[in-house]
């Protein structure tokens, strides 16, 4: 399963139905685990869901502080993932990654 670590807490994956952005809770010290915040019908989408949630929440000093650190985080999880997506465009063509991001039906491309 594709797993988009955009930091230790905070990730997006893709279930059945949307690409879901997940959150990293610790309950009581004692009860973890990852939890949905938002669903998104588009990869796209989820990307710009973290964007907006990582500046609102930012504790920089100045705006352009805040953006750099951003797109560096978002910059960072896209590159870690570049290889992958190489390889599915090289193999799958157009067609299949079309069905992989906006259909997110992981099952059937082979």
């Amino acid at each position: 399963m594709l797993i988009i670590q955009i930091k230790k807490d905070l990730r997006i994956i893709p279930t059945k139905y949307a690409w879901e952005t997940q959150e990293f809770k610790v309950y009581n010290g004692s009860i973890s685990r990852w939890e949905g915040i938002a669903h998104n019908g588009t990869l796209n989408n989820a990307f710009i869901y973290i964007r907006e949630k990582l500046m609102r929440e930012s504790d920089r000093e100045t705006l352009s502080d805040t953006y750099r650190y951003v797109e560096n985080l978002i910059t960072e999880a896209v590159r870690s993932h570049t290889d992958f997506i190489q390889s599915l465009i090289s193999c799958r063509g157009h067609e299949k990654i079309n069905k992989y991001i906006n259909e997110l039906e992981l099952a059937e491309i082979e």
